[in-house]
């Protein structure tokens, strides 16, 4: 992927930014095309902790939730990625894990219902109603 778009790594701090950046050259990774996030983390599940990105009009905007683990420098990667990007953050009120979530890009999402059991104090039709406000998702059942 570094051969055609820019490619982002969070790094503790600069000895772990030389580490990554000895194993990408020796991978082949066009360095060029890296850059460097330093934010401290718990883990390196940003797959689930990262941001959802969002178009609004022209815009591109991060869209946070409550990540639904116990990290909380984790739970603070999305702003502090936002902040490096100069884009809008949305806190979204939910508890979520972001990698039990699928989207199609165009309104379409899927989900397990994970996502109604840790947010028991909101109904599905609510849980729906941000969703869609947030994400642009539709539809009536789109969770699995």
């Amino acid at each position: 992927m570094s051969e055609d778009v820019v490619e982002t790594t969070i790094v503790n701090n600069q000895s772990q930014e030389n580490q990554v950046r000895n194993r990408y050259q020796s991978g082949g990774v066009n360095l060029s095309n890296c850059n460097f996030i330093y934010a401290r983390h718990d883990s390196y599940w940003t797959r689930d902790y990262g941001p959802m990105f969002i178009a609004n009009n022209d815009n591109i905007e991060i869209v946070d939730f409550t990540y639904n683990r116990p990290r909380p420098r984790d739970n603070e990667i999305p702003k502090k990625l936002a902040a490096s990007m100069n884009v809008n953050v949305r806190e979204m009120d939910l508890l979520h894990c972001g990698g039990n979530y699928m989207s199609d890009g165009v309104n379409v999402a899927v989900s397990t219902d994970l996502v109604w059991e840790e947010n028991s104090s909101k109904s599905k039709e609510e849980i729906y109603q941000i969703m869609k406000s947030y994400l642009g998702i539709v539809g009536g059942n789109f969770w699995m």
